[in-house]
Formats: structure tokens, sequence, C-alpha cells
């Protein structure tokens, strides 16, 4: 072989050495280039759309009753009474001071709350009035309170019996007068015990104006009885389908002019709302709100009134 061929081979070799090198670099670039795109455009959409907690400026909000009713010797949860939210923490640190309580003591405290999320924001100071009571209630205390109460309403005893139940129900019904809050006042109350924690449980619940059924039919059944109005309380049956996802229900049977009807001060959101003075027809109509037509199941015990057929109008 001539020394020139020797050098075109070197030089054909060369050339091919630098296009594979070439080749890799390019390959080397494209895949940085690619990278470095997915990077950039994963840093925009994290700034533009990405919680960045360092602009989080907003506190967390405490919500709860403003007045709570405990009993001598009982010791609350202070944390439960109140629920905290928050626009970027999902639990919040919540701070209670409730060094001012005296369990043992009959008295009004102030219970204070404070928030904190992960961003450092504080919420404002939350009260809760906890009033610690003793456990002893009377039907006298009640029924100076119920007297109270129905002249400041203007249900006077000179009223028929079917304008003082309207009356009785147009006070208790209104959210304005029970806020609902699907727990009875009695902490830790036994339903087995119904018809007799009625005079407790009314007088909790003018105190603190919230409640469940029990709570609209205890106070309402307060009010029958100073009006000396007759009535017969009513648990719904709990040996059906649905009772045990539902828990029970509290009403009555009320005895006015025109003879015995069926009365329910809870709020209703079902196919009627207003149980004021209806016959037995029309509440085994009742069909609720997602639903359930075993509303107002019940067994009638011995010597149940015969509620009448007619419609009041």
């Amino acid at each position: 072989m001539s020394y020139i061929n020797d050098k075109e081979k070197m030089n054909k070799e060369a050339q091919e050495h630098r296009s594979r090198v070439w080749a890799v670099i390019k390959i080397t670039f494209i895949t940085f280039a690619a990278f470095l795109l997915v990077f950039c455009v994963t840093l925009i959409v994290s700034l533009m759309f990405g919680k960045d907690s360092s602009k989080d400026k907003e506190a967390p909000v405490i919500s709860g009753s403003r007045r709570v009713i405990g009993y001598v010797g009982e010791s609350p949860t202070f944390k439960k009474m109140v629920s905290v939210s928050d626009n970027a923490d999902p639990a919040p640190h919540l701070e209670v001071n409730a060094k001012a309580v005296d369990i043992n003591k009959e008295g009004e405290y102030k219970v204070l709350y404070r928030a904190t999320d992960e961003s450092g924001n504080v919420s404002e100071i939350y009260t809760v009035i906890y009033v610690v009571k003793s456990k002893e209630y009377h039907i006298d205390t009640l029924m100076e309170m119920i007297a109270k109460k129905a002249e400041s309403l203007g249900i006077t005893k000179d009223m028929t019996d079917t304008e003082k139940v309207r009356k009785i129900y147009s006070y208790v019904n209104k959210q304005e007068t029970i806020f609902f809050t699907d727990e009875s006042n009695v902490p830790n109350i036994n339903r087995n015990n119904w018809e007799t924690d009625w005079i407790e449980e009314a007088i909790l619940t003018l105190e603190s104006e919230e409640g469940d059924c029990y709570s609209y039919y205890s106070l309402s059944k307060a009010f029958f009885e100073y009006f000396e109005i007759d009535n017969v309380g009513i648990r719904r049956s709990e040996n059906y389908q649905g009772a045990e996802d539902d828990g029970t229900h509290f009403w009555s049977v009320v005895k006015v002019e025109e003879g015995w009807y069926y009365y329910d001060a809870t709020r209703l959101a079902g196919s009627f709302k207003n149980a004021c003075l209806i016959t037995e027809a029309k509440l085994k109509s009742y069909v609720g709100s997602h639903g359930e037509d075993y509303f107002y199941n019940m067994v009638k015990p011995a010597g149940f009134p015969t509620v009448a057929t007619k419609e009041l109008q």
C-alpha cells in the first residue's frame, strides 16, 4: 500500500470517528434540551397552579356553639366543643385555655380557643361560655320558665287549645328559636328514660336554644303541661329496617277542641313541612327527603287515644 493510500485511509477513519463523536454530542444535547424543557414546564405549572404556603395569609376559622352547658363534677372535652377549618391546612393546631373553669362549682366560665395553621397564620380568639349547672331539675322551675316565655309570646289561657297549640308550634319550630344540632342537651342521655327526662331537656333547651327532635318534643310538652293540654309522647319504633342508621324520633299526639291530633315541632324536609295538628292519614303519608317512608313508624300502646280523621283548617 502506498503512502497516499495510507493517508486516505487514516483521513477516512478520522472522519468516521468525528461523525460518531458528533452524533453522540447531538444525542446528548437533544436529551439535555428535552429534560430542560420538561423541567421548565413543570416549574411554570407549579408556580401557576401549585400551593405555595409562603403566600397563604388566611388564618384558620373556629366555629361552634358560643354557649355550652355542662354539669357539676363532669370533665368536659373542650376541644370537641368547636371545629376548625382552614383554606390550606387540613389540620390546624388548636389551643384551648380552660383554666378559669371550675367543674365543681356552678357558674359561667370563659373558655378561649386559638388556632394556628402550617403557614403560621393565627385565628382570632374564639370564646365559648361554659355553663356549669346542677343536675337537679324540677317541674316547678320549668313551669315558672314556661309562664314567662308564654307571656312574652302572647299565649294566654283564654285562647282555645287549638290556638295555643298553633302558637306553641310557631315558636318551637322556628330555626331562630331552637337551632338544630342533632344532639339532645342532656349529656349522654339514656333514651329509655325519655318519658321522664323531658323536664331536664326542656329546661336546657330553653337555656341553650338548640337541640334535636327530643328537645323540640320536650319543650313543646312543657307548654302543653303548663296550659293543661292533654298530650301523649311518642317514640319511633326501632325494630324495623333503617332504624339503626337514623336513630330514633319523638313527637306527640295532643287533644284540642276538635279531638286528638298529631304534633311534631321538628323541622321537616320531606313531603310536607308542617306537622302541627295533623291526622294519622297525613302522618303516614310522610316521605323523608331521601325517600324514607318509616319516619313515623310506631307501635301504639294500650289506651292510645283515637286520632281524629278530619283535617283542621
